[in-house]
């Protein structure tokens, strides 16, 4: 659990980071050296960064202690050209990062780079994949597996925060949130990733839209056209198992999000939902176009329009009726 906070960072910017290439001992092997100020006062550490190439991609390297102003990165892959970067953190967050600064190991038998420790671990967030985020309070954890000794957060690939101990929420816990309001409408990438102590690694990503403007409102985009008896057995009353009787099929277009839950009426007495609940069961099939996701339930009873409750993941609902282009001569006689 977190305190109260009021430290703040001197800015890292002010930070420059250097390198320098040192002599190994290995005649496989080489090092590098990093070395940079400390303009604060109140860090309680530093995050060290390493991406191999110029237009390779960041992982974590090591955590040193606060007032620490060098590390020196051996057993790396002879001529070989790394770029590191780093930021500073405390109680109350993380800093930005320093500036990339690359340098070239030196010659000698080339090396290949260690291989990562293998890791049957695994890593979980409570935001789905396709979810649409709105507002300045949504809540965001990860659930690892075993003991991590940190879990990051990052968006659209940035570090933005580090939590130590569980449970792992983004922004502090119990009370921490991710304000959307700070990010840009649109699609936007989120990760969690679990370290653990042999420097093994657990991540997941998801894509989620980010909707806070006007342009993205979503209450009155989906639309649902009746297609009738086209042939699948794929719902059951009570599960997704074929029990003889053709599915009615209802497909839903500008879906923006995932679905959590659907309710059916057919105006009488018919029902279905899901999750299931006391009424029958609706089978949902989203395409590789994510627009587009069919709906198949039991026939119950002749109609030629049922009405559509939608709920995303955002918790936004929505309710349309389908096309009623189908005569009730398209459905088959109730068994």
């Amino acid at each position: 659990m977190h305190c109260h906070r009021s430290r703040v960072f001197v800015p890292l910017f002010y930070f420059v980071l250097v390198i320098s290439v040192l002599a190994s001992s290995r005649l496989d092997a080489a090092s590098l050296q990093l070395s940079w100020v400390d303009n604060s006062d109140n860090e309680d550490g530093f995050h060290i960064e390493r991406k191999v190439g110029t237009n390779g991609i960041f992982s974590f390297v090591a955590a040193v202690g606060p007032n620490t102003t060098s590390y020196t990165d051996d057993n790396l892959a002879s001529n070989t050209t790394y770029c590191y970067r780093l930021n500073a953190f405390n109680d109350v967050g993380i800093s930005a990062y320093t500036n990339e600064a690359c340098g070239t190991t030196s010659g000698g038998a080339s090396a290949p780079p260690t291989p990562p420790v293998p890791s049957s671990n695994t890593v979980v967030t409570n935001i789905t994949d396709g979810a649409v985020l709105s507002g300045s309070s949504v809540i965001w954890t990860a659930t690892p597996s075993g003991s991590p000794v940190r879990v990051e957060f990052f968006i659209d690939g940035t570090l933005s925060w580090t939590e130590n101990a569980s449970p792992y929420q983004f922004n502090g816990d119990p009370s921490g949130t991710l304000n959307t309001n700070t990010l840009s409408d649109g699609s936007h990438q989120l990760g969690v990733r679990a370290v653990y102590s042999n420097n093994s690694t657990a991540e997941q990503t998801v894509t989620v839209i980010v909707s806070n403007g006007a342009s993205l409102q979503i209450s009155s985009t989906i639309a649902a056209t009746l297609l009738g008896q086209t042939g699948e057995d794929i719902a059951g009353t009570t599960s997704e198992t074929p029990d003889g009787i053709p599915d009615v099929h209802i497909r839903l277009s500008g879906v923006q999000g995932t679905i959590t839950q659907v309710r059916i009426m057919d105006g009488g007495s018919g029902i279905w939902e899901t999750p299931y609940n006391d009424w029958w069961i609706v089978a949902i099939r989203p395409h590789s176009d994510p627009s587009l996701v069919d709906l198949y339930f039991d026939f119950w009873e002749p109609t030629s329009s049922y009405a559509v409750t939608v709920t995303l993941a955002n918790g936004t609902t929505q309710t349309v009726q389908t096309s009623a282009s189908l005569s009730l001569q398209m459905l088959g006689n109730s068994p």
